[in-house]
């Protein structure tokens, strides 16, 4: 929930719109509604066209996920709303993440559950973003909000390789203590999706705990760097 200065703030210091520069929030209504943000559907642990956004034939063997959707490639207007949404403390930009990300996503009954933030960043903003997403997913698409059910071992992955993201997201999840997921269909959700690894070993642990699918959605795709 927006704390009450957080309201107050947004009252004597409105966000203005990256877009037009109305006063609003960092993407208007109107700009949102006008702004090509789009991503074709991706196989986002490949980069390959892929239809439906399955994870294609040739990664499956190396992921537990059926699905990765993205709103779009992290860049341009998308990184910016995301950076001041991660960075700048700018929670109000949720809103407008989560009404792009649903441009990609199918309506269906998942158990929605955000890829956990380390508390440190959790402190460092106020909030925890992924949650916040999940949770205005959760709602939009009226589906289970479960934002406890992954632990994380936090070892921050900004400026690491591919190969090292993926070695290091091996051991990176445990489900919790007393949380059932058998027979569940999740959704997993984060801000950002670069390499896959983070998704596709919370969905391992999730499968191995009795999870019927996992799928994955991300505000944004950044095609990873060698």
């Amino acid at each position: 929930m927006t704390s009450l200065l957080e309201k107050l703030v947004a009252i004597i210091a409105p966000h203005t719109c990256f877009v037009c520069g109305n006063e609003d929030n960092v993407l208007c209504e109107e700009c949102l509604k006008t702004e090509h943000i789009a991503l074709a559907p991706t196989c986002l642990l490949c980069g390959a066209a892929s239809e439906g956004w399955r994870v294609c034939s040739r990664c499956r063997p190396v992921s537990s996920l059926n699905h990765i959707w993205a709103a779009g490639v992290y860049d341009g207007l998308l990184e910016r709303i995301i950076h001041a949404y991660k960075f700048e403390r700018v929670r109000s930009a949720c809103e407008p993440l989560v009404t792009i990300m649903q441009s990609s996503l199918p309506q269906r009954q998942w158990v929605v559950v955000p890829v956990p933030t380390a508390p440190p960043r959790i402190r460092q903003r106020g909030y925890d973003q992924a949650a916040l997403l999940a949770k205005a997913l959760a709602v939009h698409q009226n589906n289970v909000f479960s934002p406890a059910l992954l632990r994380v071992q936090y070892d921050r992955q900004v400026g690491k390789n591919r190969m090292q993201r993926q070695e290091q997201s091996e051991h990176m999840f445990s489900t919790a203590l007393g949380r059932d997921v058998q027979g569940a269909h999740i959704l997993l959700v984060d801000d950002v999706c670069t390499t896959g690894a983070t998704f596709s070993a919370a969905a391992r642990v999730l499968l191995a705990s009795g999870a019927a699918s996992v799928d994955a959605v991300a505000a944004a795709w950044q095609p990873p760097q060698a």
